[in-house]
């Protein structure tokens, strides 16, 4: 009498361990393409709730709207201050308090990015550094995959109102789609006075 497993047997029990590690592999390949998918979405979701939050913070206290000039186009950057006079753009409301600067840019690698400091504003260039000026990414660059466009303006007869248009881009690769939003931000500077 013989011991062992027949051909017809092992055939089987081959086929049936093959079926079982396709099945796992298979499933384990989607758990990887959804948890990247959940990422690149994640990353472009905290841009735009960075950008919001950046915004709303600079334009919390502003006292006045540098650029975009009221009425105009659209421009590629955006300049806030507090404390300053908005009928001369130079001079602070209250004496002593020092009168800063926020400004607001897209740099030629699609990131956003915030200049903040003291006046008076040295001239930027954006995603170059500037002395006496902080710089903050403030969205785009994750990995050369992130980007972002931006345009400000203030629509006509609504001086204290600054629209900002923006989309993040992030570029997919093998295992996941291209990711974008869109959208548009409106923001009342309440505490500027009319121009």
């Amino acid at each position: 009498m013989n011991k062992g497993f027949s051909l017809p047997e092992l055939m089987v029990s081959i086929a049936l361990l093959a079926v079982i590690f396709a099945s796992i592999g298979s499933f384990t390949m989607f758990v990887f393409q959804r948890s990247s998918t959940m990422v690149v979405r994640t990353s472009v979701d905290t841009d735009a709730v960075r950008i919001g939050k950046a915004l709303s913070s600079s334009a919390m206290g502003a006292t006045y709207i540098e650029r975009p000039p009221p009425g105009g186009g659209a421009t590629a950057d955006l300049s806030l201050w507090t404390n300053v006079n908005p009928g001369n753009g130079t001079s602070p409301i209250v004496a002593g308090v020092p009168r800063e600067y926020s400004y607001f840019c897209v740099d030629k690698n699609g990131r956003m990015l915030r200049y903040r400091g003291k006046y008076p504003r040295p001239g930027i260039t954006c995603g170059n550094n500037v002395s006496k000026a902080k710089m903050n990414v403030i969205a785009g660059g994750i990995s050369g995959k992130s980007t972002v466009a931006a345009f400000f303006r203030r629509p006509a007869n609504e001086d204290n109102v600054i629209l900002i248009n923006y989309r993040i881009n992030f570029k997919g690769g093998p295992a996941h789609k291209d990711e974008k939003i869109e959208d548009v931000i409106r923001f009342q500077i309440s505490q500027a006075a009319s121009l």
